[in-house]
Formats: C-alpha cells, sequence, structure tokens
C-alpha cells in the first residue's frame, strides 16, 4: 500500500469521523432527514393522554405503543418529523378517535383527555306505571315527578326509583302525591314542581302569577310551604343551596329642592333557602329589571345577558366585570368554574376561557373559541360534562358527547338515539336519565366511559 493511497484513506476517514461527529450532534439536538423533501428539519412530538388506556396509536396509519401504565399517565411520541398528520387512538369495543393535526418543530402537540365511547352502550331501562295521562316534569336518581289533570286541578306526585342497576328493566310503581297536605290555597295556584338540591324531598314551586316557593315535604305530615320570592315576573337562578334573583330597589333622586322622583334599579339577591338569610349584591352598572334577560351563577362569578344580548361576567370577589360579547342566548359555567359556555342568536356556540390552561386546552384566560359541531341551529340545550372538557348536546332525535377543543375533527360520539321526552344529567354522580317512549325512564351510567 503506497504512501500516497494511505494519506488518501486517512483523509477519506477524518472526513468521515467530521461527518459522522456533525450528524451526531445535530440528531442529538432533535434534526432529523425529511425523505419527503430530502430536507433536514428539527423534530417534534406528539403526547397523549387517554381515558381510557390502553389503546392503539396510529399517526398516518403507522402504529405506536401505548406507553402509558403505573408510571406514566400518557405516551409521548418523540422524533416526529413536523408535518400533518391524521391521529387515530382506537381501542376494541370503542369508537375510533380521529383528529388532524399538525406537528411542529421543537414543540410537543399534546392531547388530553381524549375520551373514547362504547360501541354498544349499556343501559338500564324503567317504566313507570302510571296513567297514560301523567307526563314526567322532573328527574332525580332516586325520585320522579309527573303531574296529571284531575278535574279543574293539577296533582303532582312523586315515584320513588330503584336504583338498582343488576336488574336491567323494571317497573316503577309507588307514589305519593306531593300536593296532598298542601293547604288547598297554595296547591290550587302552582303550576310546576321541581326537584331542589338533588332532594327527593325538597321541591322548587312556580305559582300562576309567578310566586316562587320553597316546598319541604316529608310524606306523612303538614308540608311546609315558603314563599322565596313574590315578584310575578322576577328572573331568578337555582345554585346549590342558594337562589339568586334579581330584585327592585327604590332609588330616590332629588330633581330640585321642591321636588323628587323615584326610580327602580336592579339589584341581585342572594338567598340562602335554608335559613332564609339574603344578602344583597349590587350590579357594577346601573340597571333596571327589565335590562336583563338572563342570569346564572357559580362560586364567585355571575353571568347575566342583558336585554340587548350582551354577555358580561362579573367577579364579586374582585369587583370587576368583563364584557364577553353582544346578542347571546344562553350561557352555562363548566363545573370547575374555568370556562364559560355560551350560544350567539346566529347559533354558534362558544367557549369563553375564564382561567389559564394552557397545558390542557391551549388557552389563556380571555380566550374565546368557537366550537366545530354539526347541526347546531338543532340543539336544544347544553350541558358541561363532569371533565369540564366534553360538551352534552341534547338534540330532538339524539344526544350526543362532544369535546371541547381547537382542533378538528370535533368528535361527537352519540349516548343516545330516538326522540325523547326530557332528558337531565347529573355531573356529582356522572349519570345521563332520559325520559321517553310513554315513561320509560333510561339510565346510562357516563362513569364507565372514564378511568
Amino acid at each position: 500500500m503506497s504512501i500516497h493511497f494511505r494519506r488518501k484513506l486517512l483523509a477519506f476517514f477524518v472526513a468521515l469521523f467530521v461527518i459522522l461527529g456533525i450528524a451526531v450532534v445535530y440528531y442529538s439536538q432533535g434534526y432529523r432527514l425529511d425523505f419527503s423533501t430530502f430536507s433536514v428539519t428539527k423534530v417534534g412530538a406528539v403526547y397523549i393522554e387517554s381515558y381510557q388506556n390502553p389503546t392503539n396509536i396510529y399517526l398516518n396509519n403507522t402504529y405506536y405503543k401505548d406507553k402509558s401504565g403505573l408510571l406514566a399517565s400518557g405516551t409521548l411520541i418523540s422524533g416526529v418529523i413536523p408535518q400533518k398528520y391524521q391521529l387515530a387512538i382506537r381501542k376494541d369495543g370503542f369508537i375510533d378517535y380521529q383528529k388532524n393535526i399538525e406537528v411542529l418543530p421543537s414543540q410537543v402537540t399534546r392531547f388530553f383527555n381524549v375520551l373514547l365511547i362504547p360501541t354498544e352502550i349499556a343501559s338500564t331501562t324503567q317504566s313507570l306505571n302510571a296513567s297514560s295521562t301523567e307526563i314526567i316534569d322532573d328527574l332525580l336518581p332516586t325520585a320522579i315527578i309527573t303531574h296529571k289533570n284531575v278535574a279543574k286541578n293539577t296533582q303532582w306526585l312523586v315515584y320513588s326509583r330503584s336504583t338498582d342497576s343488576t336488574n336491567a328493566t323494571s317497573s316503577i310503581s309507588t307514589s305519593t302525591l306531593i300536593t296532598k297536605t298542601l293547604p288547598s290555597s297554595i296547591r290550587q295556584k302552582l303550576k310546576d314542581f321541581t326537584f331542589y338540591n338533588n332532594s327527593d324531598t325538597q321541591f322548587i314551586a312556580t305559582s300562576s302569577n309567578g310566586m316562587l316557593y320553597y316546598i319541604s315535604v316529608p310524606l306523612q305530615a303538614s308540608s311546609t310551604a315558603r314563599v322565596i320570592t313574590s315578584s310575578t315576573k322576577s328572573l331568578y337562578t337555582v345554585q346549590n343551596n342558594g337562589l339568586l334573583q334579581i330584585a327592585n330597589q327604590k332609588i330616590s333622586a332629588s330633581t330640585t329642592t321642591a321636588h323628587a322622583s323615584t326610580t327602580q334599579q336592579a339589584i341581585l339577591i342572594q338567598t340562602n333557602i335554608d335559613s332564609g338569610a339574603t344578602t344583597t349584591v349590587p350590579f357594577l352598572e346601573k340597571y333596571q329589571p327589565s335590562d336583563i334577560a338572563f342570569i346564572t351563577a357559580k362560586n364567585n362569578y355571575i353571568a347575566y345577558i342583558t336585554a340587548t344580548g350582551t354577555l358580561q361576567l362579573y367577579d364579586t370577589n374582585k369587583g370587576a366585570e368583563t364584557s364577553i360579547n353582544s346578542h347571546v342566548s344562553q350561557a352555562l359555567f363548566s363545573p370547575d368554574t374555568k370556562k364559560l359556555l355560551y350560544k350567539t342568536e346566529d347559533k354558534k356556540i362558544h367557549v369563553y376561557f375564564i382561567a389559564n390552561e394552557l397545558e390542557v386546552s391551549d388557552a389563556r384566560a380571555g380566550d374565546d373559541i368557537i366550537l366545530s359541531l354539526t347541526r347546531i341551529s338543532d340543539i336544544q340545550s347544553l350541558n358541561w360534562y363532569q371533565d369540564s372538557n366534553h360538551l352534552l348536546l341534547l338534540y330532538p332525535d339524539q344526544i350526543t358527547l362532544a369535546e371541547v377543543t381547537k382542533t378538528e375533527p370535533n368528535n361527537q360520539f352519540p349516548l343516545w338515539t330516538g326522540s325523547y321526552t326530557l332528558a337531565k344529567y347529573f355531573g356529582d354522580q356522572n349519570i345521563l336519565m332520559i325520559a321517553h317512549d310513554q315513561n320509560k325512564i333510561t339510565t346510562i351510567d357516563l362513569k364507565l366511559f372514564t378511568k
């Protein structure tokens, strides 16, 4: 072997060492060769947490093992070339979860609270053994309110409900007449009953002239009926053990030294229904009672919609108010009070973030997103799911569960298909109850969908 050849060989290995060294350095810093463009790019990653681990994860049909377990709550897929992908999460017995995602250089695209729904949803159905003229007014896991017209009066009945889920189909036959022990002067005026505070012996009833009653029914003695508001046009919302209502406050204002005028100004009154104690909360702006069209509250927040459709968020702790949007028709706080769901008159459904949710939703306080949902104009009402990251959407012919997400598609899974007369979700127990088909009651335990 000549010296000239050996020098060339040495130069070759030195060059190879330098090239490989540079490649190792770049590789360690997250750079990869993108064979689709034959260019060097810095990679990203995808992180997934699912309620139903373990699952099968696919990026553009390439399989990745679910790494979640005792030591890891989710799966990190690293070294992903930045581009657009179709993410699919699959599990036997569940509907596929799909998402269009874009992986960016040096960033982790995160998906938390991925919820898969069983292809066959288990449920318990009970039949109400009642007159065909009875109408279901309200539902509880433990009881059901119905009403029927008798002669010139209306009778409200409570049916005790067995919650034994081992019996797939059973009948509910034992009922008690709610109004039996109430004074006739009250029972003849009442036009509706609803359960109060998830108790099957406490009710809120409205009279024909708009008076609101708190009624406790021990069912074996004289019942207690107490007026909690006497205004015939009072706007109110019931929260936990309290009532928040808009009331009139008379304000005297002198126009001259010789004349004075009295005006009405709207104020908020919080009433503890159990004790009867009241607290007055003034609006930050001056309103007439007729200026407020809707009100709801949770913890220290009050959301109200003015008669012109403006949605306002009032933080009573800070004494601060935020104007969120105009032309709003509905609003609802999430269970964790970090988000406010609202619907505008043009049928768009928004989520306003009250607090930062950088990790879960990639959103800051004050962000407002519009959800991409199917058949939005057909949605009759909305409820938050227990985890504050999904919604229950009630259509005339189905009930679905949808994600709160910025990315598409918005996975919307069917929970119930078919017509129904009444549906109610109990977030504390994670139970959905549906009245249908001549007073049959179907209960779906949504805890089965989560960990």
